[in-house]
């Protein structure tokens, strides 16, 4: 995904918005780990080819009146990984990419 975003897509920036997902960040990881993203000052990871990749989590919380559908973006994988730690005890399962969290939003708020 990250090679065919720029090259096929022309993409500048990808948020991957299920970075909590357990796999998903250890792959990250690895990719960092490796090389082939360098963490950017002020946030984010870059590819060799200059695509910015910003870690990331999409949620759905209850509000007053209706569920509101959150983009959560974290600077670096450590930011991320604290909230995915507060996250799991607040969805089902933190192995899906999009959650119903049920902690009302200003408290996910207050969280990342």
């Amino acid at each position: 995904m990250i090679q065919s975003a720029r090259r096929d897509k022309g993409l500048d920036v990808v948020g991957i918005v299920d970075m909590q997902v357990p796999s998903v960040s250890r792959r990250v990881r690895e990719l960092v780990d490796g090389g082939e993203l360098a963490p950017v000052a002020g946030g984010g990871y870059q590819a060799p080819d200059g695509l910015l990749l910003l870690p990331a989590c999409e949620l759905e919380v209850r509000g007053r009146r209706c569920p509101y559908h959150l983009l959560l973006y974290f600077p670096d994988l450590t930011s991320l990984a604290d909230f995915a730690a507060w996250l799991q005890t607040h969805v089902e399962r933190l192995d899906l990419s999009s959650q119903r969290c049920r902690a009302p939003a200003p408290t996910v708020l207050n969280e990342a």
